[in-house]
């Protein structure tokens, strides 16, 4: 949602528009997040061998932007807050986070 007020959202809003002079999906949003947690799990595992990077990602515990945390649940399923968007005052807005 381009229109949360969250630091991370606004940086990745901001520099998402300048560089493609468009909006960014949600979908983007979630590319750019599931690449930070790669790059992220390769430098723990110091390696870019995809057995390491796997095991790197089973011990991932790196927050989102969106708020919540990506942590492997049992079944490998990183899991974040849910946003769900409506209209208040005649805009859309995020009204509830689950």
């Amino acid at each position: 949602m381009p229109l949360l007020d969250k630091p991370g959202v606004k940086d990745f809003v901001a520099a998402y528009q300048a560089h493609y002079g468009l909006v960014p999906t949600q979908r983007a949003f979630f590319v750019y997040e599931a690449t930070k947690l790669v790059v992220d799990a390769m430098r723990r595992a110091n390696s870019d061998q995809p057995a390491a990077i796997e095991a790197a990602l089973k011990t991932t515990d790196m927050p989102s932007a969106l708020g919540g945390t990506y942590k492997l649940d049992d079944h490998n399923h990183p899991h974040t807050p849910i946003q769900i968007l409506g209209i208040k005052d005649g805009r859309p807005a995020v009204i509830a986070v689950e």
